[in-house]
């Protein structure tokens, strides 16, 4: 229980983080914006250096997101089939896919620093506002690091499943799930009351 308690602190202090850190990326590239059209329509000058702090900030977004993404297994994915897939064959295809995740992101993260590595040897920075590369490929195989970690933790999440246990990842995510359906539900049902009267 207390295991639990700390593992629920330590998940919502890391997506604080990572959500802040993209939530400013992401203001940062609608002030960009909003400054470069203003100075380009209405002064003829536009902002030096703007799609390359867009760039910059998109990676950021993308990158701080992918490790919450990979923790919560808000992937894309196709569930045609898991009407007919029995629920105790869940928990093992979860494992599988999380653990092949999680070697995937291992991979790309080492693949990554790698570019990093070279960045910073050959000094590569922006064309015009001659930023380090370097620091942000860093940053980028941080993340695919922390992702590829959080992978493997939510597959092995999954093992007490397969004999019948749940985990507190598991009950925190089904009572997000029953919030978010009683919420629909109460919606729906005022719908109806309402076509009713």
């Amino acid at each position: 229980m207390l295991l639990g308690r700390l593992a629920a602190r330590a998940e919502g202090c890391l997506r604080c983080l990572l959500e802040g850190l993209a939530g400013i990326s992401l203001l940062s590239m609608m002030l960009i914006t909003t400054v470069d059209v203003l100075g380009r329509f209405f002064f003829n000058a536009p902002l030096l250096g703007a799609i390359e702090l867009m760039q910059l900030a998109l990676a950021i977004v993308i990158f701080c997101a992918f490790p919450i993404v990979c923790w919560k297994e808000e992937h894309i994915s196709i569930d045609l089939l898991d009407t007919w897939v029995p629920a105790w064959v869940v928990p093992w295809r979860q494992l599988v896919i999380n653990g092949l995740c999680a070697f995937a992101l291992y991979i790309m993260a080492g693949r990554i620093q790698v570019f990093a590595n070279r960045a910073f040897s050959y000094g590569d920075v922006t064309e015009f506002l001659k930023i380090p590369m370097g620091y942000l490929i860093v940053l980028m195989a941080v993340m695919a690091w922390i992702a590829a970690v959080l992978c493997a933790l939510r597959a092995f999440t999954y093992i007490p499943e397969i004999f019948g246990y749940k985990t507190w990842a598991h009950q925190q995510q089904e009572s997000m799930t029953e919030q978010y359906l009683g919420s629909e539900s109460g919606h729906n049902k005022n719908q109806e009351e309402g076509r009713s009267d």
